[in-house]
């Protein structure tokens, strides 16, 4: 079977990189292992947020009595939350299966193996393309100490599958996805301890957003145990340990090593193009990303398609405007530059912050815990405050994950403070916000 391109990994970066190829005529087939969907729809995003949107519900109802309903007899039903998450899923499945199909991609089910720079086994098939895409996403990472057995020692994939809520719960590690579950389970009921070696939660992100997202679970009652070592604790007393320390490339058995391709700690080694140094072979996502978001990696799909297509200018990756969602109570959104990585680089900034209080949104919606901070270029002589490009954002409050969308815009066209100062926001609305930020 002769390809133009053959995709190993149908998740975010394998599906937008078919699409994308197809669209461009060229003759694809896309491989899968598993589901369609891969990690994102089947074990990450989708299935979470579907757990979210349950927990935001919950929180929703115990506001509700200020705007004169009174919810009486309101129950939350873990298995119809189940039901929900397993809904979702099946109805984006069905979806993506349908466009693969419409699109003429082939769709080949089944383990593969990189046998040379332009042939693949899978399915017991020789595949031949002139282009390999490598795009098999990650897994959880694992503990030497602390083997996952799949009951009690569970990863983020099992968390998903829970029959029953824990009565206590304890998660291993303060990243984003420690901190989504710790929020989900400890809004479904759960006596939750989160632990995290390093001083603060969230580590990567803005310290004062670490820091309201640490005094949003204290008033959960979701107990905070930082630059605590996991060994330290009692771990018989919990229900169930979440180890939620990370992900690692899933590149095990891809290839062998005689093939050339270089791997550091597992993930592929690419140049900025995505080229994998050995033929035409490329890789997308997880696979070679250290940073292991979903939409980078559809980004990266789609640029390695078009790199393929114009080798004689192909385009470097670009990772300066990447946003970073979290989707705790309240939600963390960020992109660009924060104040630890401004000052590092050696760039003058200002600093606009503003409180969602100050917001006439967000007193309607009776949601005003947050801030919004914009870190705004200064110039190299003395602060002015005047028109400054706009280096990055964080924002915790209300709809966090959204409204990041309007400041990754800025991030990415290189936007000045008095570019958004002039654009008419909608009133009364949470975006206005941003605008206000600026202003201060």
């Amino acid at each position: 079977m002769d390809y133009d391109l053959a995709i190993i990994g149908a998740g975010w970066a394998g599906f937008s990189a078919a699409m994308y190829a197809r669209e461009n005529g060229l003759n694809t087939c896309l491989i899968e292992k598993d589901k369609i969907g891969g990690t994102c729809l089947n074990r990450g995003c989708i299935p979470t947020k579907a757990f979210v949107q349950s927990a935001k519900a919950l929180s929703h109802l115990q506001k509700i009595p200020s705007f004169g309903v009174k919810p009486r007899g309101a129950q939350f039903d873990f298995q119809q939350a189940q039901n929900w998450r397993k809904a979702v899923i099946e109805k984006l499945s069905r979806g993506m299966d349908f466009r693969v199909k419409k699109s003429g991609v082939d769709y080949i089910q089944g383990a593969a193996k990189i046998i040379s720079p332009n042939e693949i086994e899978a399915a017991n098939k020789k595949i031949s393309a002139k282009f390999i895409l490598v795009a098999t996403g990650s897994r959880p990472a694992r503990l030497p100490r602390l083997a996952y057995d799949s009951r009690r020692i569970v990863s983020s994939d099992h968390a998903l599958e829970f029959t029953e809520v824990p009565e206590k719960l304890l998660i291993v590690g303060g990243g984003f996805i420690g901190c989504e579950f710790a929020s989900i389970y400890g809004s479904f009921g759960s006596e939750v301890t989160i632990v995290e070696m390093l001083e603060r939660l969230l580590p990567v992100e803005d310290a004062e957003a670490s820091r309201k997202i640490e005094s949003a679970f204290r008033k959960k009652k979701i107990k905070v145990l930082t630059k605590t070592d996991l060994f330290s604790l009692k771990l018989d007393e919990f229900d169930k340990v979440l180890v939620a320390i990370g992900r690692v490339a899933d590149t095990e058995g891809l290839f062998d090593a005689s093939l050339g391709i270089k791997t550091e700690k597992g993930r592929i080694v690419v140049d900025d193009h995505l080229r994998a140094g050995v033929g035409n072979i490329y890789s997308a996502g997880d696979a070679s990303s250290s940073i292991q978001l979903a939409h980078l990696a559809a980004y990266e799909g789609r640029l390695a398609v078009r790199n393929m297509l114009n080798p004689d200018k192909p385009v470097k990756r670009d990772t300066r405007a990447v946003p970073t969602c979290i989707f705790t109570e309240p939600e963390v959104a960020s992109v660009g530059l924060n104040e630890e990585a401004a000052k590092k680089a050696g760039i003058n900034y200002l600093v606009k912050k503003l409180d969602f209080p100050a917001n006439g949104m967000a007193q309607i919606m009776n949601e005003t815990d947050g801030f919004i901070k914009i870190l705004v270029e200064s110039g190299t002589g003395p602060a002015r405050d005047g028109a400054g490009r706009i280096l990055g954002a964080t924002i915790v409050g209300p709809s966090a994950c959204e409204l990041i969308a309007l400041l990754t815009c800025a991030v990415n066209n290189n936007l000045s403070k008095d570019s958004i100062d002039n654009t008419i926001f909608a009133h009364p609305s949470l975006s206005e916000l941003i605008q206000e930020t600026l202003r201060q």
